[in-house]
């Protein structure tokens, strides 16, 4: 007599894998009477829920065929095909034809898909779709618990049929959020091979996707360049980079490093020159530093961040043993409007610096209030206070321009390509207009080109780079 069920046509139906479970619990239950009061009991597992035109389980081998409409849910992971193959016992599912692979911020399609539940591996051939801000393709995709493996595999952040750029590998690790790592890889604009390296490796943490395309710009003091930012991966949490540019004015300009990153925490030295956003340079030769990653007060609306560093530090006067801490600490956006248009940003922070040159020591309190609003997905404005105490140090480079800054800017989107940006700076202790920067911003497709105007110092610069990668 079978004991398979099959559901009416118009019925939909969900099982779950954890009936598997519980029947083993049951059968068990006098000796996990008498082991639970050794120990504490396991934590119940999570059902695994499938939802399905029509379905049909066998409890004795624990088999389960769903047509139409499949959906297997457990916690944010989702699995939807038209016909699968699964078993309760070993937590395994086979789909042969085209199938659908989600969690939050992952969404694969392929074929010939093979999951397992439990250990949470799997494996989905002829893939493609998106991890975080990744747009990916590969032969196969392989799923870990903690990163995706691609075999054969390109990667893109341009949406375009044919990408303006992108790079392709014999394989892919990705850990979301945190790097990728690329072997035997190849980077490419458009059908064009550019160049190719053995290993490549890439922070993807937010705001810190900084891409191995070359950038291109000019500005008054070092003219036309070109530069690029080349990582070279030692081992699982370290790498060796480049940074390196090329000025018609200032001619070849390059910075030698190593970094290793762990959970909370990353030490970085480095050898070689580079500039502030000012254009002010400075040659480290060499500085190590550490930078305590951005974590939040437990139960509260507070996050803090922390590093150190010390270094010989050289400019066109002068050459100092340079050393240096701070300790940041910033609440919350405060949304002061049900929709959240309008915020308040608070932060705060001290520094400690130190100098051989001059055997001087100094520390600096700052702190920094900013009220944002944004008017649906056309114009933000903002105005801020930001106080810095004892602004004034041995170098330039980094160093805060005012004491007490008032800061109002407004940005508009004109249209889909065009947005343009206004932002002064007012001295409020000296009772003058210190900067009027404006700016151009035009989408180049995948590509972003930004011209802007400092209007009290008289100095113009432009460049193009990569907007998603």
């Amino acid at each position: 007599m079978s004991r398979f069920f099959l559901a009416p046509q118009s019925q939909k139906l969900c099982i779950t894998m954890a009936l598997a479970t519980l029947c083993t619990l049951i059968s068990n239950a006098p000796a996990l009477a008498k082991e639970a009061k050794k120990t504490e009991a396991p934590a119940a597992p999570t059902p695994i829920t499938v939802y399905a035109d029509h379905l049909s389980f066998n409890s004795d081998t624990g088999d389960i065929l769903a047509r139409g409409s499949v959906r297997m849910i457990q916690n944010k992971q989702t699995l939807r095909t038209a016909l699968l193959q699964a078993n309760s016992k070993t937590m395994d599912v086979w789909i042969t034809d085209e199938a659908e692979y989600q969690e939050p911020n992952t969404l694969l399609v392929g074929d010939n898909t093979h999951y397992n539940w439990g250990d949470k591996k799997g494996e989905i051939h002829e893939a493609h779709g998106k991890i975080g801000a990744q747009l990916v393709k590969g032969q196969t995709v392989r799923i870990f618990p903690d990163k995706y493996v691609l075999e054969e595999g390109t990667i893109t952040r341009c949406p375009a049929k044919v990408p303006d750029y992108h790079i392709s590998a014999d394989r892919v690790e990705i850990w979301p959020n945190d790097k990728m790592v690329a072997y035997n890889v190849k980077f490419w604009i458009r059908d064009k091979l550019i160049y190719q390296q053995a290993r490549y490796t890439q922070s993807i943490k937010p705001g810190e996707d900084k891409s191995a395309f070359p950038r291109i710009g000019y500005n008054n003091d070092d003219g036309a360049y070109i530069a690029q930012h080349l990582a070279y991966p030692l081992d699982d949490k370290s790498a060796a980079f480049l940074d390196w540019a090329y000025y018609s004015q200032s001619g070849f300009k390059a910075m030698v490093g190593a970094e290793r990153d762990e959970r909370n925490f990353r030490v970085r030295a480095v050898e070689g020159d580079t500039k502030d956003d000012d254009g002010n340079w400075v040659a480290k030769e060499p500085e190590l530093r550490i930078d305590y990653f951005p974590h939040k007060l437990d139960g509260e609306p507070l996050n803090y961040s922390a590093y150190a560093l010390r270094g010989q530090w050289t400019d066109d006067y002068k050459t100092s043993w340079h050393t240096e801490y701070k300790v940041n600490l910033w609440r919350d956006p405060i949304h002061l409007s049900k929709d959240k248009s309008l915020n308040l940003y608070l932060g705060t922070g001290m520094k400690w610096v130190t100098e051989s040159y001059n055997d001087s020591s100094a520390r600096s309190w700052n702190y920094d209030i900013t009220l944002g609003k944004q008017w649906q997905d056309k114009v933000y404005a903002w105005t801020g206070y930001h106080y810095t105490q004892n602004n004034q140090q041995l170098f330039d480079f980094d160093a805060v321009d005012l004491a007490k800054n008032l800061e109002t800017g407004v940005r508009v989107k004109l249209d889909r390509k065009n947005t343009v940006q206004v932002v002064t700076s007012y001295d409020l202790e000296n009772d003058r207009l210190y900067d009027l920067d404006y700016y151009w911003i035009r989408d180049l497709h995948c590509w972003q080109a930004v011209l802007e105007y400092r209007a009290k110092r008289g100095e113009i610069s432009a460049q193009v780079h990569l907007t998603r990668w």
